[in-house]
């Protein structure tokens, strides 16, 4: 995406000549779609306010700037000094009283365009003047409902993206000529819920377009979808005002997070996860399909996916009552074989709980590789009981056992809003065992499943087959010979020489770890709780 720099110096003011006092003009839609002229006079240039950045210090104003002071969707908007183009307005304060903007200059643009910093972004902000931050960028939000914008809030802080509700810019069926000035979103869900973050193009050659001037996501290369926006009006606001824009339709994809703004191409395409829901609510009698589509990225991709399960929970999902929760997911990495995963949950009110998420959190923000999502398909079936028993009690039906035998455990549940039931969990006992033996009883949803400490992609799809349903009763207790975790992988019954070789570990892959049996009976409840009991190994039986 290199830019002719040369080329364009009749076009562009350099810092060098630009002196205070110096008055222009900048553009930006303050309402609809056609871009704007307002006033604005040089205050002063900051040199060196981050690594070999400076910042044009301007005052604007016209068009209710005055109230308004900088807006958030401003980003970007092209400043011009002696009619040539100085740079982007991108910095503002917070709190401040006055219309009072940082300008990134566009030398820095085009020639971060033309060579990349390998500054990272986060150090860089930080070098900023006290008090001057990027101008926050409003995320403007439709189809969703005002939890989905505190969720999404929470999630994006660091971000400087500010959700405000929006809409859909209905009648407009083609997109806007774009120029210096013109509303651009970068899109990161579309389908049933739109969430676009909205700023202005600051400089156009051919099909690569500069906007924001400066970044949106902490840096990096990207695939964020790039639209056409309609500004719908400024709210003003003590703290930033903003621009309640809508998106209008995808004109190219977002490429590149620089410092000094995002770089995207016009008709190019960028990839996204296609996130399918389904929720069959027993408790309403209602049943809703959901399509949305995500932004592929590391670090966004999951939280993204949090709120809109969020939205969905709440649009179609448990009432206030108690409710169990029993869902299906089926998502594909890419070089990976699909994987399918489901358990049972329960929710108290209408509320939310993200552990329906939580094998593509744990795949998405492994510390191995980055997976790369490329599918999620979710579906939810919403009971109105809430099926679920707490253990109360247990005991052996006889405290002493001959080896060979199978011990009987009785475990007393008390199910909400029911009486008592009882279980009977049968444990083998080994032929070689002999005198004490502690037992475990506890719901699946509490026991760690039999797998060694993952050390690789692999390693976490093996562990997610492993683990135990919440609706179980599991037994543990130890059994004879040693375990080893090796490499992520987790050998049983090693004989005593080559457990006795790995004691003290002699590698950081290689641990000791006890032999335990694990005894599973599924049952028609989420189980909570767990007890622990003794069980006397008598001799087996002559015979």
């Amino acid at each position: 995406m290199a830019l002719a720099l040369a080329a364009l110096a009749q076009d562009i003011i350099p810092v060098s000549e630009i002196q205070a006092g110096m008055k222009g003009y900048g553009k930006t839609v303050f309402k609809g779609v056609e871009p704007e002229k307002f006033e604005l006079e040089v205050i002063d240039v900051l040199h060196n306010v981050m690594p070999q950045r400076d910042v044009i210090l301007i005052r604007c104003w016209g068009h209710g700037l005055e109230k308004f002071r900088v807006v958030a969707g401003m980003s970007g908007s092209p400043v011009y000094l002696d009619n040539r183009l100085a740079g982007a307005i991108a910095f503002t304060w917070a709190y401040s009283q006055d219309p009072i903007a940082g300008v990134t200059p566009i030398e820095n643009m085009l020639a971060e365009a033309r060579s990349p910093s390998t500054i990272p972004l986060s150090a860089s902000s930080r070098a900023s003047a006290s008090g001057l931050v990027p101008i926050s960028t409003p995320l403007v939000v439709s189809g969703a409902n005002p939890g989905m914008l505190e969720e999404l809030e929470e999630s994006l802080k660091p971000y400087h993206l500010v959700p405000v509700p929006g809409g859909s810019a209905s009648g407009m069926l083609e997109s806007p000529k774009l120029k210096p000035g013109s509303a651009i979103g970068a899109q990161l869900v579309s389908g049933d819920v739109d969430v676009t973050a909205v700023g202005t193009v600051s400089f156009l050659q051919g099909d690569t377009v500069i906007a924001f001037g400066h970044s949106f996501l902490n840096g990096g290369k990207l695939s964020v979808p790039l639209t056409s926006a309609k500004i719908h009006t400024i709210v003003a606001s003590q703290h930033l005002s903003f621009k309640v824009a809508s998106p209008i339709k995808t004109i190219g994809a977002l490429e590149q997070d620089l410092l000094v703004g995002i770089f995207g191409r016009l008709g190019a395409s960028a990839e996204t996860v296609p996130y399918e829901l389904q929720v069959n609510n027993q408790a309403l009698g209602a049943s809703h399909q959901y399509h949305f589509d995500i932004i592929s990225h590391q670090i966004l991709t999951y939280p993204l996916l949090r709120s809109l399960l969020f939205q969905v929970i709440a649009h179609a999902g448990p009432t206030s009552e108690p409710s169990t929760i029993k869902v299906k997911t089926e998502f594909q990495l890419e070089r990976y074989p699909a994987i399918t995963y489901e358990d049972t949950y329960y929710t108290m009110s209408n509320t939310f709980s993200s552990q329906f998420l939580e094998p593509i959190q744990l795949l998405l923000m492994n510390p191995f590789e980055y997976a790369h999502l490329k599918s999620v398909n979710m579906k939810i079936e919403i009971s109105p009981e809430l099926e679920v028993a707490t253990i109360t009690s247990a005991w052996v039906k006889s405290q002493e056992v001959h080896a060979g035998e199978d011990a009987e455990i009785h475990v007393i549940l008390r199910p909400y809003n029911r009486p008592e039931t009882k279980e009977v969990v049968l444990i083998p006992v080994p032929e070689y065992a002999r005198g004490l033996i502690r037992l475990q009883i506890a719901g699946g949803g509490s026991v760690a499943p039999d797998v060694a400490p993952p050390q690789s992609v692999e390693d976490l799809i093996a562990a997610l087959k492993k683990i135990l349903p919440t609706r179980s009763l599991v037994a543990t207790y130890p059994v004879k010979g040693q375990a080893l975790d090796y490499n992520g992988t987790r050998l049983h019954k090693l004989p005593p020489s080559m457990a006795a070789t790995f004691s003290p570990p002699s590698s950081n892959l290689a641990r000791p770890t006890r032999e335990l049996n694990y005894q599973v009976k599924e049952v028609p409840y989420i189980v909570l709780g767990k007890t622990r009991l003794n069980l006397r190994v008598l001799p087996p039986k002559s015979r």
